[in-house]
């Protein structure tokens, strides 16, 4: 459980901030959300997405050198 002190300290992106950063279109991250690829929260009608979710994301999708 995060506590309400963590996430005042932590960024929560919009999916249209996500798509903007990373290049993709908004669908596409939304989609991310729904396969449970990319943790979010819903509020309302909105998806707020943690700075720290994004990262774990990210670090997933690493593509490590074989060697």
């Amino acid at each position: 459980m995060i506590s309400a002190y963590t996430m005042i300290k932590e960024r929560f992106w919009t999916i249209d901030e996500i798509a903007r950063l990373l290049g993709f279109h908004r669908n596409t991250v939304r989609k991310w959300i729904v396969d449970g690829e990319l943790v979010a929260s819903q509020i309302g009608r909105e998806y707020r997405i943690r700075e720290s979710d994004l990262d774990d994301f990210m670090e997933r999708k690493q593509i490590k050198p074989k060697k």
